[in-house]
């Protein structure tokens, strides 16, 4: 219900409270015999006065009635705002005017009802707040001046009544103070009503805000807190003794002081740090005190969303960059492969072995002819927007790939990598893809110090299934606590600029997940193996019970990009 509205509808039935008294009061004066009461005109408007109440009532009713769906408030006009303000001023004007008649009929301006005058200007407040006090205030002025001219030039409708009897005077006395009694009631009920709806709106909002996680503080001018939530409290300092506000401790810029301003902080809980926003906004001016309001939003997610954005893009343009690379590539690596197979057929006819330096040169020129094939693999896989792998599992040599990681990472230094555990278990997994994995961690742990790596294969058992665990160990200073949390996040390195991307990490995890197996890292107790810090990388492969054989697969079986490499270890 529009609230206008309903105080028309209160008008109406107060309206017949007063068709009843005037009525009652035209039988007192009729039975009477008051000569100063011209009956006929008041029974005129008795009848004039229920006609109009009648159709006024029917009005009522149609303003109540909602908008029809198929028509929007910009052309339909009956319940409008307009409509309802000109329905109150009509009332005000048919009110005062019925009052005026009435008075002109029974003794003009002398006769004690000319005080309800006054009555109809609090009515006007009740209806149209300021506008219809005002209305109502001007109706009542001009109809008393129409009839003391009326009274002054003989044209009442009925003598003038110079001495009013005294039961009129107390009846109307007596009516006024219960009329004042009803008004004063219904606007403390008013005002108790629209307190409580205040109160349940304020609660409402505090515990919509707390549940949001937004904080909110109402400031007056002067600075003094007016108002401020729990989440408020938990995100600035305490007030002063006077109760003045204070910024955000980790406030760093300026403290925001136009409507619409907004400023950022960092705000630590627990261990745990938030990105906040301040927000101020400003209210009252012109008709009242200005209060300003700082709204205080958690905007952790939508900056880390914000930071994944511009990561996204960055990968994305490193992968073009990578394509390119891996293009360009090719012809000097076919060209590589070509000449290392020529020396090894070389070697084969002129061979060497009588010197100090023939079995490392033909274990190198194996190692280039196999690392060039890699190599391709690597390029092919990177320029193919339809595949995932360029190989298919099969069966390899756990060991074998570590020699060969430490033969490509440490050269010449391989004896700083020393090997524990099973040698010779096996897993149907891809290779290339394990190589890549091992390289990158045998090289961060080359990095790291200048102290042997220890490398253990074992067999192991981790939620009833067994598994192939791969355990690397350096002996370095070990991972700072805030690179420790992000290890697996895109450009985070220890390295310095221009040493590293970032990016090692991050492609051995997901190499491990297409391998459906898991990569951890983690700082060594210093009291491990005496000897302080470190870092064990821990990569562990499923250990399917059947065994998928050790052929490799031809290209043409290969799995798509939606289906991850596998492994099963035996």
């Amino acid at each position: 219900m529009v609230p206008k509205a309903a105080r028309l509808r209160w008008l109406v039935y107060l309206r017949w409270l007063a068709l009843s008294a005037v009525a009652l009061g035209l039988a007192v004066s009729q039975v009477a015999q008051l000569d100063w009461v011209a009956p006929w005109p008041i029974a005129v408007a008795l009848v004039g006065g229920l006609l109009y109440n009648l159709a006024f009532l029917w009005r009522v009713r149609r303003l109540e009635e909602p908008l029809p769906t198929q028509i929007t408030a910009d052309t339909w006009s009956w319940p409008a705002k307009e409509s309802i303000d000109r329905e109150l001023e009509l009332q005000a004007l048919a009110d005062v005017g019925a009052l005026t008649l009435l008075l002109a009929a029974s003794g003009g301006l002398q006769n004690p009802i000319s005080i309800f005058y006054g009555f109809h200007v609090v009515l006007g407040a009740m209806l149209g707040d300021r506008r219809g006090a005002l209305l109502a205030a001007s109706m009542a002025s001009l109809g008393i001046a129409v009839l003391a001219l009326a009274q002054r030039s003989g044209l009442l409708l009925s003598q003038a009544l110079h001495s009013p009897p005294l039961w009129l005077t107390a009846g109307t006395a007596l009516l006024s103070v219960i009329c004042l009694a009803y008004f004063a009631v219904s606007v403390l009920r008013f005002v108790e009503r629209e307190q409580g709806r205040a109160g349940r709106n304020y609660e409402l909002l505090l515990s919509a805000l707390d549940r949001l996680q937004v904080g909110l503080e109402l400031v007056s001018a002067d600075g003094r807190v007016l108002l401020a939530n729990q989440r408020a409290a938990t995100l600035r300092p305490s007030p002063t003794a006077t109760g003045r506000w204070l910024p955000p401790s980790g406030l760093t810029s300026a403290v925001p002081k136009q409507p619409g301003d907004s400023a950022r902080f960092a705000h630590t809980e627990g261990n745990e740090t938030r990105i906040i926003e301040l927000l101020m906004l400003s209210g009252g001016g012109g008709r009242g005190p200005e209060v300003r309001a700082y709204l205080y939003a958690d905007r952790t997610e939508s900056t880390v969303d914000e930071q994944r954005a511009i990561m996204l893009e960055r990968l994305a343009s490193l992968g073009r960059a990578m394509q390119e690379v891996a293009h360009e590539l090719n012809t000097p690596l076919a060209s590589i492969q070509t000449l290392a197979v020529d020396l090894s057929h070389s070697l084969a006819v002129h061979p060497i072995s009588q010197t100090a330096s023939g079995p490392d040169m033909a274990e190198s020129v194996t190692l280039i002819v196999d690392e060039a094939r890699r190599c391709q693999a690597i390029s092919r896989e990177l320029l193919s927007t339809a595949r995932l792998g360029s190989t298919s599992p099969v069966r390899t040599n756990l060991g074998d790939v570590v020699r060969r990681a430490t033969r490509l990472t440490y050269g010449k230094r391989r004896g700083l990598v020393r090997l524990h555990g099973d040698l010779e278990l096996a897993c149907v997994t891809d290779g290339d893809r394990l190589l890549q994995i091992l390289v990158n961690v045998l090289q961060n742990a080359s990095d790291a110090s200048e102290n042997p790596v220890d490398v253990t294969l074992a067999r192991v058992e981790q939620g009833g299934r067994a598994q192939a665990a791969i355990e690397v160990r350096d002996h370095g200073p070990g991972l700072p606590p805030q690179v420790a949390a992000r290890l697996f996040v895109p450009f985070v390195s220890t390295k310095p600029p221009g040493q590293g991307t970032g990016l090692g990490l991050y492609t051995c995890a997901r190499l491990a997940q297409q391998l459906r197996g898991e990569l951890s890292v983690e700082n060594v107790r210093g009291s491990e193996a005496g000897v302080e810090g470190g870092v064990r990388v821990r990569l562990r492969l499923p250990l399917d019970s059947q065994d998928s054989g050790g052929e490799a697969s031809s290209d043409s079986e290969r799995a798509p990009l939606s289906q991850p490499a596998v492994s099963s270890c035996s």
